[in-house]
């Protein structure tokens, strides 16, 4: 079974003054089992990416021990030098190719990994249907809404079956009512992949409606301030947030995040 763990990690950046650093994550930990979504919500700048980063592989941590399946994460990429099972990142703009149609940029991914024309065609279709975006498959980025982008954004991170899968403020770009739409869209991809996911963003409400567990960080340099467990039933509609036990929740972080914010 797939397991992600954090040992009281530390990530330190060098600074340009000689022999100074700073340190963005201190002594943070956590542990993440398959099939979970976990969100991590905190202030802005508190070390969010930088956790994200780590656990893709693409930042070194300083100290502590952060772990996949046991086993070191020592890079990004597959196999066991450097170790990381499949993983991908969905960051907060689509940064698809322009000169690329929609189902060129889904699989774009298997095309790196080598697979043939048929074989990849093959994959992004099914994850365009997820998606429901089966019918724009010869379109272009600039034919469609943001939204469409950040879904098509999502078809190409899932094409090459992440065992985990790590998302960076993914909606932030959106209108309300598309973040909302996305958020439920989100869900009921996940309900049916059924990976592990890991999420950062800044909206607390977004937090509860979407996770398993909640990690609540500390202003920099980021700490975990407390751990949040999310018992609502699945799946969950957007009428949940309207629920007063849905508000006692938000309340509950809000609490916790308020002291954090530089305008307290």
């Amino acid at each position: 079974m797939f397991k992600l763990q954090a040992q009281a990690i530390s990530i330190e950046y060098s600074q340009s003054v000689k022999n100074k650093f700073f340190t963005a994550v201190d002594q943070v930990s956590f542990n993440i089992k398959s099939s979970e979504f976990v969100v991590i919500v905190g202030p802005s700048g508190c070390g969010k990416t930088s956790i994200l980063n780590a656990i893709a592989g693409l930042l070194p941590i300083t100290s502590g021990k952060l772990t996949i399946d046991d086993k070191d994460i020592t890079g990004p990429g597959r196999g066991e030098q450097p170790f990381i099972p499949t993983c991908s990142m969905v960051f907060q703009s689509p940064a698809l190719m322009p000169w690329r149609n929609v189902l060129d940029n889904v699989s774009y991914g298997l095309e790196l990994q080598g697979y043939s024309r048929q074989k990849r065609y093959q994959k992004a279709e099914k994850y365009l249907h997820l998606v429901g975006l089966s019918k724009f498959q010869q379109s272009f980025p600039h034919q469609l809404s943001g939204g469409m982008q950040q879904r098509v954004n999502l078809a190409r991170a899932l094409t090459v079956e992440p065992s985990l899968l790590l998302l960076d403020e993914p909606f932030s770009a959106l209108d309300a009512l598309t973040r909302e739409y996305m958020q439920e869209e989100l869900q009921r991809i996940w309900l049916e992949i059924n990976n592990t996911v890991v999420y950062i963003t800044h909206l607390i409400d977004e937090a509860i409606f979407l996770a398993d567990q909640i990690l609540v960080m500390s202003a920099s340099p980021c700490t975990v301030k407390d751990i949040i467990k999310v018992d609502f039933p699945r799946p969950r509609s957007l009428d949940l947030k309207h629920q007063s036990e849905f508000n006692q929740l938000k309340n509950q972080i809000w609490n916790l995040l308020k002291t954090e914010s530089i305008f307290y």
